[in-house]
């Protein structure tokens, strides 16, 4: 299964994971929800929309592990996209068991930090 965006943009063919029960994965979704993630810093958006977009970076960024993983478990150990791509899943793995922190703005940082993954997560898809 791929799904594209409708502008070619970045993540254009991600294969679903393949699990039982997987959902095929929303890459405009992603790509909006990184985008307003990153703009947390700009302009602090009220704590329910943090939270609210915190959950949908969460959860794409669970999707995407599987299918990174999978990527990382077919290549060669001794090849450099292999240890990119453990590197990444160490670093979502990190930034996922972080919290929002107390205040507004710790909580717009983790938002920020969430959405950096997800991009990372969803380049090395493509």
């Amino acid at each position: 299964m791929h799904t594209k965006t409708p502008d070619g943009d970045i993540g254009a063919s991600v294969p679903a994971a393949r699990q039982p029960g997987s959902q095929e994965i929303d890459v405009p979704r992603i790509v909006s929800d990184t985008e307003q993630g990153f703009a947390c810093h700009a302009v602090l958006p009220t704590y329910q929309e943090l939270a609210a977009l915190e959950r949908r970076l969460r959860r794409h960024i669970r999707q995407l592990v599987p299918v990174v993983e999978a990527q990382a478990a077919a290549m060669d150990p001794a090849w450099m996209g292999h240890a990119t791509r453990r590197s990444l899943l160490a670093r979502a793995a990190q930034t996922l068991a972080q919290g929002p922190g107390d205040g507004l703005l710790s909580a717009a940082e983790h938002v920020c930090a969430l959405a950096r993954v997800c991009r990372a997560l969803l380049g090395s898809c493509s």
